[in-house]
């Protein structure tokens, strides 16, 4: 029985000398950087947080660090002293080789397993849409200078295309990767750029692996998409219906354009009354390339004709029209949170919200945006 007991003690003691050594290193060759040089490597916390972790030294050309063992799809950053910018790499919790850009860390590159292949392929993803948009950026600066407005709005429509085509590359990385932190940084991106609504933000982030949801990274996004308004930028505009002045009901998704602006209003709100022209001057320029405009004015009870009186008096009659008449109780302000006006939201044939408040040079600019 001690033999036994002995046995299975330096079974036990051998096993751990073999745990103690399968350690997960990071080394990187360092070719063209200076001898002695601080290199230094930090995590990402909550909220992108850097947090320091270890400083290594640049000695024959080359580094290493230790990489923490628990904490598998950590995001992790190196930053050498002298160097540009800085290099990002997942935590595979497997021997990692980096090779080192001398110029530019960003350029680096790594050997490691799937995600470290992942957020290459994202990052080359941005790389060439930066680079396709500097090229058409260009092109378009040149055809401006030449009077060249067709060739102007064909490079914008490419533009468009081009970053529509980039966004559904990157939505099916999150689609195929669920199990990956790399989706999770896509998807954080996506939201913080407005590219996709909140609504889309919860169905990606639904179908996320369980550890990635706990990833810290993942419950600090979770928190962001919780945060959004149901009248936020992003967020899907609330539907309603109200009144028409001639008494007839009007259902906003009945109303809605290419990019429509809902604007709350009322005959009694000077702010709003002196904004009306330069909506009908952005209404006249974009009416035909798919501007639609639905005004709800916070009129009083009892007030219908001072709200038709000034329909008329500010040219507003080409657009349409609803109000229950009920001042700030209007079920349709109260839906919006509406507290002061004028109140506007422009939203897309979806029905996402893509601008708020947006006035005079801002609404015209925004609309260009969309419809130019």
């Amino acid at each position: 029985m001690k033999n036994t007991i002995f046995i299975l003690y330096v079974v036990s003691l051998l096993w751990a000398c073999d745990t103690s050594t399968n350690e997960v290193v990071l080394t990187a060759d360092a070719s063209g950087i200076a001898e002695n040089s601080k290199v230094y490597l930090s995590k990402l916390g909550e909220n992108n947080q850097q947090i320091y972790v270890d400083t290594s030294l640049v000695e024959n050309k080359s580094f290493s660090f230790k990489l923490n063992q628990q904490n598998e799809q950590e995001l992790n950053l190196i930053r050498i002293d002298g160097t540009l910018g800085n290099f990002i790499f997942v935590n595979e919790q497997q021997p990692m080789q980096l090779t080192i850009d001398p110029l530019d860390l960003r350029n680096s590159t790594i050997k490691a397993g799937k995600h470290n292949q992942l957020l290459k392929d994202y990052f080359d993803n941005l790389k060439k849409l930066n680079e396709d948009n500097k090229e058409i950026q260009e092109n378009m600066n040149n055809a401006f200078r030449n009077g060249n407005q067709t060739s102007v709005a064909e490079l914008r429509s490419i533009q468009r295309e081009i970053e529509k085509e980039s966004i559904e590359e990157r939505k099916q990385i999150i689609e195929n990767n669920p199990e990956s932190v790399v989706s999770l940084m896509i998807l954080g991106d996506l939201i913080n750029r407005k590219k996709i609504n909140n609504q889309e933000a919860k169905n990606f982030f639904a179908n996320l692996g369980k550890n990635i949801k706990d990833h810290n990274l993942g419950r600090s996004l979770q928190e962001q998409i919780a945060k959004v308004g149901a009248t936020d930028i992003g967020a899907v505009a609330p539907d309603f219906s109200g009144p028409t002045p001639d008494g007839n009901k009007l259902r906003l998704k009945d109303a809605m354009g290419k990019i429509t602006l809902i604007d709350f209003w009322a005959s009694w709100c000077k702010p709003c009354r002196i904004e009306n022209p330069n909506i009908v001057d952005v209404y006249q320029d974009y009416k035909d390339k798919g501007l639609a405009i639905v005004q709800v004015s916070l009129d009083k009870q009892n007030q219908q004709r001072a709200w038709t009186n000034a329909i008329e008096a500010d040219n507003l009659g080409d657009w349409q029209h609803v109000s229950n008449l009920m001042f700030w109780k209007d079920p349709i302000a109260v839906k919006y949170g509406i507290r002061s006006i004028p109140a506007a939201f422009l939203i897309d044939e979806d029905g996402v919200i893509i601008g708020k408040n947006l006035r005079g040079r801002q609404l015209r600019e925004k609309v260009s945006e969309y419809l130019d």
